[in-house]
């Protein structure tokens, strides 16, 4: 007879490994019905003993682990979806009738899982025939209970159950046959929506021609003078939010989100001081001529390089 910590490592091989159970007996040195029972108990077991744990979790622990992409659904309790693990057909007709599912085409057991936003498993249920539909399994699994009108759930487009719960229920896009999201879709609004779906557009036309966009090098300013808040607090950006910059240059020019142009002056001001210096130093050497000529390349050249843009600046 094996020992109770090797009865469980059998159980555990054949959960992970899906060995047949002649295979198991085998590799045990023990009898095959002797390792269906060992599966059995040890199953039963730690139904028993697991399946009294606690793993729902409060809207305080949930908010705590919050990722960041749920960010725009940040009242998310948990994600739920069905599933359904094949089985055997019965030899009834009756019970073929029960537990075949039309989805899966197939004899199955469906349950409810419940994840937490962060990946948690948060809620199992019990099992149910295949035939049952989503929106029954979500009434007899007992999780209306657990939920409160402040919290919310997120679901698959297929599963209607709004008039379940006593909260919100967020229902996400999906591709279908199409290759990318609106930028609607993912949660962007009004100008930046169009600048989102453009960026969609030219990395599959970069794609097509087997071109790459480098999405490290890409760089996000929102233009926003006068504006007392962050452009990044103000205006939801969704994807490109991880590309968001105070100050970006275009051109040798340096933008700054307020159009102040401190940086790109402080720039300016420091090349040509730069430049004054050395040209101090040679100085002696050069004719007036030449040294009007060099003066003119290395400063009055930086000062004058897209002046227009200081016209409007209050200093």
């Amino acid at each position: 007879a094996l020992k109770p910590i090797d009865e469980m490592f059998l159980f555990l091989t054949y959960l992970s490994l899906g060995l047949l159970q002649k295979d198991l007996a085998h590799r045990f040195k023990i009898h095959q019905s002797t390792v269906s029972r060992i599966i059995n108990t040890w199953a039963n077991f730690l139904y028993t003993v697991l399946g009294a744990v606690g793993i729902w979790m409060s809207e305080d622990e949930v908010k705590t682990h919050l990722p960041d992409v749920f960010k725009n659904y940040s009242n998310t309790q948990v994600v739920l979806d069905c599933t359904e693990l094949r089985c055997q057909t019965p030899n009834s007709l009756l019970l073929q009738s029960e537990v075949f599912s039309t989805y899966k085409s197939h004899c199955t057991f469906k349950g409810l899982i419940g994840m937490a936003p962060h990946g948690a498993i948060t809620f199992v249920s019990s099992l149910h025939e295949g035939s049952i539909s989503d929106k029954e399994i979500l009434k007899q699994s007992g999780i209306v209970s657990l939920l409160k009108p402040t919290a919310a759930i997120m679901v698959d487009k297929g599963f209607l159950v709004e008039d379940c719960v006593p909260c919100k229920v967020y229902i996400p896009a999906f591709l279908s046959k199409r290759e990318q999201l609106s930028g609607a879709e993912r949660g962007v609004d009004g100008s930046i929506s169009k600048l989102v779906d453009a960026l969609g557009d030219v990395r599959s036309w970069m794609a097509t021609n087997s071109l790459h966009l480098n999405d490290a090098k890409t760089e996000v300013i929102v233009l926003s003078p006068g504006m007392s808040t962050r452009p990044c607090d103000a205006v939801n950006l969704g994807p490109l939010a991880s590309n968001m910059k105070t100050t970006i240059r275009n051109l040798g020019v340096q933008l700054d989100s307020a159009l102040k142009f401190d940086a790109q002056i402080n720039q300016v001001v420091q090349s040509c001081f730069f430049n004054l210096r050395r040209l101090a130093r040679i100085k002696p050497l050069l004719s007036r001529v030449h040294l009007e000529t060099v003066t003119h390349a290395f400063v009055l050249s930086r000062l004058d390089y897209c002046n227009a843009l200081y016209v409007s600046l209050s200093q």
